[in-house]
């Protein structure tokens, strides 16, 4: 979450405290989620959290979802815009809200789908030393005890499970101990 401002952190906070208002509204709508009101102490919608934001000088408030990756509700969140006066956010303001939380919703799906792509990568590297690691302890255990390939793995892999430790730091012991076996 960024926020511009501290007033607009509490109005954020407000809304998550009652369930209520543009961001909880407009996050789950179909299609386009958008919330508009431009008299909120006297909307319906925003029956508890509008005189809230009232009492703090905003009379006026836009939210629209950041739709590009969820096609229906409820969605990540939404892009907040509030106004001191009444009336203040119109069709323009709209119009410019959507096509601003279009490219904000662009460029979170585009960070998410990098920070898995890296998850990933790790993960494979770290399965890939395991291969080997795995691969030399079978061999180990191949060579010592005269048994074949699965019988290895399987004695690996029930140490793993006897003593509840990941196979590959069974395996890792079993390569660097294995003088001793």
């Amino acid at each position: 979450m960024a926020r511009t401002q501290p007033l607009a952190q509490r109005l954020d906070e407000l809304q998550y405290l009652l369930h209520e208002g543009p961001c909880v509204l407009a996050s789950r709508r179909d299609g386009v989620g958008m919330f508009a009101s431009s008299d909120l102490g006297a909307d319906p919608l925003v029956s508890r959290w509008g005189p809230a934001a009232v009492l703090e000088g905003v009379h006026s408030a836009l939210a629209v979802d950041l739709f590009a990756h969820a096609d229906a509700p409820p969605r990540t969140g939404a892009l907040n815009f509030f106004a001191y006066d009444r009336g203040a956010l119109d069709d323009a303001d709209q119009y410019a809200a959507v096509v601003l939380a279009a490219h904000a919703a662009v460029v979170l799906h585009a960070y998410d789908d990098a920070e898995a792509a890296e998850w990933e990568n790790r993960n494979l590297r770290e399965a890939l030393r395991n291969r080997d690691l795995i691969g030399q302890a079978k061999g180990i255990l191949m060579e010592r005890e005269g048994i074949d390939e699965d019988a290895a793995f399987d004695i690996l892999r029930s140490v793993s499970q006897r003593m509840n430790v990941k196979l590959s730091e069974v395996a890792r012991t079993v390569t660097s101990r294995h003088g001793e076996l």
